[in-house]
């Protein structure tokens, strides 16, 4: 949804001014138009962390778009994908879940190992998928972004800015609007877990 990818800023420049001075970069974009309303820094070079998982889902939307893959396809849990960090699922290798079930443990959990997992299906390789994420930063104008892995984790590489990602959240907002929804998902179940956003704003920010 618009305001889930957006309110945060949002929030920064009109309801908090302590939030604005201790943010670093921000910048305030209308997603309909593309007009910025506020920026600070947003040329500033940082570490993308789990926002990189941004692009990891816009491109299993273009796979699902152009039919390479289903929302039932599986996602299968490889060895290289169980081996990152928390936060993860931690299922066991060669576990299968569907492309939309990965999604949503990859958007509302931030789910490290699965992202790497989806990256697989999609890509056929994390290498791959990896070479396609910045391919396709570089077709969106993202000048400023390099991506080294499609989780967010540490990596020298990762890089990106404010205006960048700005773009990209334009991009998921304006290419595809049938999966707005996964933006605004607050929990998700697994067995008898219930897993929470780790986008807190969804339950503190009206609209989202």
């Amino acid at each position: 949804m618009r305001l889930s990818l957006t309110a945060l800023a949002i929030a920064a420049v009109l309801g908090s001014a302590s939030i604005v001075r201790a943010a670093p970069a921000f910048i305030v974009v209308d997603m309909d138009s593309g007009t910025v309303l506020g920026q600070r820094d947003s040329g500033h070079i940082w570490h993308p962390a789990s926002v990189t998982k941004l692009m990891t889902a816009y491109l299993t939307f273009k796979a699902l778009q152009s039919g390479q893959i289903r929302m039932t396809s599986p996602v299968i849990v490889s060895k290289n994908a169980l081996a990152e960090p928390p936060s993860k699922m931690g299922f066991k290798v060669g576990t299968a879940v569907t492309v939309d079930n990965a999604l949503k443990m990859v958007l509302v959990h931030s789910a490290n190992d699965i992202a790497v997992a989806l990256a697989e299906a999609v890509g056929g390789s994390e290498a791959r998928f990896v070479a396609e994420m910045n391919a396709e930063a570089r077709r969106l104008g993202m000048a400023s972004t390099h991506y080294d892995n499609p989780n967010g984790l540490p990596s020298p590489g990762q890089l990106t800015n404010a205006r960048d990602l700005a773009v990209l959240a334009r991009a998921v907002w304006t290419d595809f609007p049938q999966y707005r929804a996964y933006f605004g998902i607050p929990a998700i179940k697994a067995g008898r877990k219930v897993l929470r956003s780790e986008n807190s704003l969804l339950l503190r920010y009206p609209g989202t």
